[in-house]
């Protein structure tokens, strides 16, 4: 079965839909990509064919260079990660909620009423920005979804997410990080999994010799990761 282009609740997605499968991810792309940016990943991420797939198109438009654009969840200054990146630093995000987050959380919970999916069928995941809006959803949701995937995540509004993280124990995670990533620290990932663990959520962290990247060491362990939500060990 392929990805087919589609339209829920007025949000532009790639979806996958197998009369078999009771749970359903939605995968988010990162700043300056699109629903197909990770598209391809389901195959490897379940390659069984037990769950549902849906990638929506970030809210926003953004240019990415010249006669280019992008979608995004929320707007960024990349000059300022481009220039702390120049400097050898990385920009650390994790006492603010950035503008335009609020839109992107209402957005995406507004699909997730419309697909009327119980929470328990649900997983969330992202890469980057999606990563970071994943959190956002999951931790502000009535009920705890059934697992989140974190590619590449950092930790923002820190102090509103130790309030909201003890009251979602019962969320699995699975969370991955390039040691050299010069976009979202690696210290401010490590920051993201310690808040969640110390409120009590069973998280995994794989680090990783690399760069702000999905490299498929980690694919491998997400899909084993996915494969335990279905089928208990």
């Amino acid at each position: 079965m392929s990805l087919q282009r589609t339209v829920i609740d007025q949000m532009e997605c790639l979806t996958l839909t197998r009369p078999s499968a009771k749970k359903t991810v939605i995968m988010l792309h990162g700043f300056g990509a699109d629903m197909n940016d990770l598209g391809p990943l389901h195959s490897y991420l379940d390659p069984s064919g037990r769950y549902n797939w849906i990638f929506p198109n970030g809210i926003r438009e953004v240019p990415i260079g010249p006669h280019m654009t992008g979608r995004a969840w929320f707007p960024i200054r990349m000059a300022d990660i481009e220039a702390a990146a120049m400097r050898g630093e990385v920009v650390d995000f994790s006492d603010v909620f950035p503008d335009g987050m609020e839109e992107a959380e209402r957005r995406l919970k507004s699909l997730i009423a419309h697909l009327r999916l119980e929470a328990s069928d649900l997983i969330l995941g992202g890469f980057s920005q999606g990563a970071m809006m994943t959190c956002q959803v999951a931790l502000t949701l009535p009920k705890d979804i059934c697992g989140m995937i974190l590619f590449s995540a950092t930790c923002i509004n820190r102090q509103r997410w130790e309030e909201l993280a003890p009251s979602h124990k019962a969320i699995p995670f699975i969370q991955s990080h390039g040691k050299d990533d010069p976009i979202l620290g690696f210290k401010q990932a490590e920051r993201l999994h310690g808040l969640l663990t110390k409120a009590g959520l069973n998280g995994r962290f794989i680090p990783f010799n690399g760069f702000h990247e999905i490299p498929m060491p980690v694919i491998r362990e997400a899909a084993l990761f996915l494969d335990n939500l279905v089928s208990p060990k």
